[in-house]
């Protein structure tokens, strides 16, 4: 029985990593979408109500 429980952590731990890996793959590609529309509205705001 506590082999089994010790296997079972094991997994347990393995999934939190892999789930954690996942996590970050599916948040670069939204932080750099992320990052660009902020870049591309600063640089409008900018030319549009910078000038006087």
């Amino acid at each position: 029985m506590k082999g089994a429980a010790s296997a079972d952590s094991g997994t347990q731990e393995e999934k939190t990593t892999e789930t954690a890996q996942s996590d970050q793959e599916i948040l670069v590609p939204f932080l750099l979408c992320a990052i660009l529309i902020f870049i591309l509205a600063l640089t409008v705001a900018v030319t549009r109500f910078g000038k006087k």
